[in-house]
């Protein structure tokens, strides 16, 4: 177990009492024979005492006396230490239980802030719907149901925003990738330096790792897609659009682990592109997707919030330019929308 900076302090003091505390109790148990000093000074003071008989005495009393200082030096040696650690610890679990009153923890902030970006962000991107032309969708009773019905283009779409930052908890679960596959090889695997810092990236390490770390990712990915094919299906049946385009919108305003487009884009087509054992495509009712960025998440390269349209072709030779074309006006249309309805002028990077 590692120790922290503080925990290790308290061990050098507490071997450093246990030696000081030890002879301190030791001398205050050989101080109880002080008494017998005493009385044989008294003794030896006599006009007619005997000296020997004083000294004989004095060894009685002294041993009596002092007969226990072992016990003492013991005690105060050994016990305050167990003490002093429950008190520090218990003291610490107290001011971080008053603390987490004022501050909330990370988990908690997390949360927190994921519910109201939810309530934020979804309200302001409906507006921009209804504002572009197209139809917010209520709700059905029975089945799933997309978010927008835009008729202009032929085309529903639902919205699926990442609230949270899944950066520590990805982060944990790739160190034991990598640890795992240290233990087999005995060595570290490829790295940079980075600020004193060993930098580990998916694109340059080991296949093994990049694997099972790509898979992490379109895990977490993989979800967002199958709820959305869904949603877009039943909505499709609902509308009794069949040959609509199904458009999978993901806005990212809080999840800065994915803040590289093109990398999420090649695993979100990856995932578009995959088929069943029958040899038909897994999610059939997604031909494109938008991959992009508002709030804190900007993209990794360029600092700038970005905006990634992805086609998906049945054939190879279909036809996707209404997809390209409804995508660049979707584009165009929301940073338009976000500078009058906000007055800030977005910076944007668009990736093919």
């Amino acid at each position: 177990m590692r120790l922290s900076g503080w925990q290790r302090i308290g061990v050098v003091a507490s071997v450093v009492w246990a030696l000081y505390g030890a002879y301190w109790g030791n001398e205050l148990g050989l101080h109880e024979g002080h008494w017998a000093e005493i009385q044989e000074d008294i003794c030896a003071a006599e006009p007619h005492g005997d000296l020997n008989a004083c000294e004989q005495q004095f060894n009685k009393d002294w041993e009596a006396a002092t007969q226990y200082h072992w016990y003492y030096a013991a005690f105060v040696g050994l016990v305050p230490i167990p003490l002093a650690w429950l008190t520090a610890f218990g003291a610490i679990r107290l001011i971080r239980w008053i603390q987490t009153g004022f501050n909330p923890s990370a988990r908690q902030i997390v949360k927190r802030r994921a519910t109201n970006d939810r309530i934020s962000f979804e309200p302001f991107f409906h507006s921009f719907v209804e504002w572009f032309g197209g139809t917010v969708l209520q709700e059905a009773p029975e089945g799933k149901t997309a978010d927008y019905l835009f008729k202009k283009y032929n085309v529903i779409a639902e919205l699926k925003t990442m609230l949270e930052d899944s950066t520590f908890p990805m982060n944990e679960k790739v160190k034991i990738i990598i640890s795992e596959w240290m233990t087999t090889y005995h060595r570290f695997p490829t790295h940079t330096s980075k600020g004193g810092n060993v930098v580990i990236e998916l694109g340059s390490t080991e296949p093994e790792i990049a694997r099972k770390w790509i898979n992490l990712l379109r895990q977490q990915i993989e979800r967002l897609v199958s709820a959305a094919n869904s949603q877009i299906a039943d909505t499709k049946r609902r509308e009794n659009l069949p040959d609509a385009r199904g458009i999978l919108l993901i806005s990212n305003t809080s999840n800065l682990y994915h803040n590289d487009p093109k990398g999420f884009g090649l695993i979100l087509g990856n995932l578009l592109s995959k088929v069943d054992s029958k040899g038909a495509l897994r999610y059939p009712d997604i031909q494109g997707a938008v991959y992009f960025s508002s709030k804190d998440v900007k993209s990794v390269n360029e600092d700038m919030y970005f905006w990634c349209p992805l086609q998906m072709k049945r054939t190879p030779d279909e036809d996707v330019s209404d997809i390209v074309a409804f995508q660049r006006d979707l584009q165009q249309g929301w940073y338009r929308f976000i500078t009058e309805a906000t007055g800030t002028k977005i910076r944007q990077h668009w990736t093919d």
